[in-house]
């Protein structure tokens, strides 16, 4: 099925094709930039409702989790320390703050944006009120030009606005500052094997970005892309496991499942192939 759409990223307006149904919405595929949008989008006050339930579901707190996370944020803090090694570091999107956790004990002063009032304020009992803001990129009131590191990692893929979120950000930054920037390429080899095997989609995610999509984005926001490599994640069985399940990916399901019934491979972590690419930007 076709409808006539306008392209929130690169402008075309034409014919697209619906590739998908997610709940009530739409997904458009952009035939200019091949970018895929969902139309109509949840809400801000929808998606800051979901990720509350979310979090407390997912159990942030829990020290596997926390775990697997600091290791791959590690792996992130390392990589951007090539480039800046300490100073003022913003984490838009910070969940609990596991990624300001270990920028912390890398040295750097660690400030954050999170959405979910569950996760903010867990957030803000570990760093203090004053390095957390609970909302978005668009009400906080932090300096600008402050920031020596800005980190927004599997988040630009929900935000309604991924340009105006960018732009919010170039102007937090200081003049010789780098952002970086972490979210699935939906071109990449893994992602294609994800959606042959995948049985829904997720109305959170907004858009499904490839490399294209991310470089006429950055440029719009007054950003060009200086670096950018595949990234792998630290995980477990269990743990993608339970992922297998959200999206109800049934072969792969029951591979991990019997996989998770061995006691010494269910507790092995490992780094596996994400899917997500790391971007670095610098101010054009």
């Amino acid at each position: 099925m076709t409808h006539e759409q306008q392209c929130p990223i690169c402008s075309f307006k034409g014919i697209m094709k619906n590739i998908a149904v997610v709940g009530n919405s739409n997904l458009f595929l952009c035939p200019a930039c091949l970018v895929e949008f969902l139309l109509p989008q949840i809400t801000l006050d929808e998606t800051r409702k979901m990720y509350n339930e979310y979090y407390k579901d997912f159990e942030i707190n829990n020290s596997q989790i926390s775990n697997l996370k600091k290791q791959t944020f590690l792996q992130y803090i390392r990589c951007l320390k090539k480039y800046k090694s300490g100073g003022n570091i913003l984490d838009i999107g910070t969940c609990s703050g596991f990624l300001l956790e270990v920028a912390m004990n890398e040295g750097f002063n660690v400030f954050g944006i999170e959405l979910s009032e569950y996760a903010g304020k867990i957030a803000e009992n570990k760093f203090g009120s004053d390095k957390i803001h609970t909302g978005t990129i668009q009400t906080a009131n932090f300096e600008k030009t402050y920031f020596d590191l800005i980190t927004i990692c599997d988040v630009l893929e929900h935000v309604q606005n991924p340009v105006e979120t960018l732009k919010l950000a170039c102007k937090l930054l200081k003049k010789d500052g780098y952002i970086m920037v972490v979210t699935p390429d939906y071109r990449s080899i893994v992602s294609y094997v994800v959606r042959a095997t995948r049985q829904k989609y997720k109305f959170e995610h907004l858009y499904y970005f490839n490399i294209k999509t991310i470089e006429i984005i950055c440029e719009l926001a007054g950003l060009k892309v200086i670096d950018r490599k595949a990234v792998r994640k630290t995980a477990t069985v269990n743990y993608i496991l339970a992922y297998l399940k959200g999206y109800g990916m049934v072969p792969l399901n029951y591979i991990f499942a019997l996989l998770n019934l061995i006691p010494f491979i269910k507790r092995i972590d490992f780094e596996m192939p994400s899917g997500s690419v790391m971007y670095i930007l610098k101010k054009v």
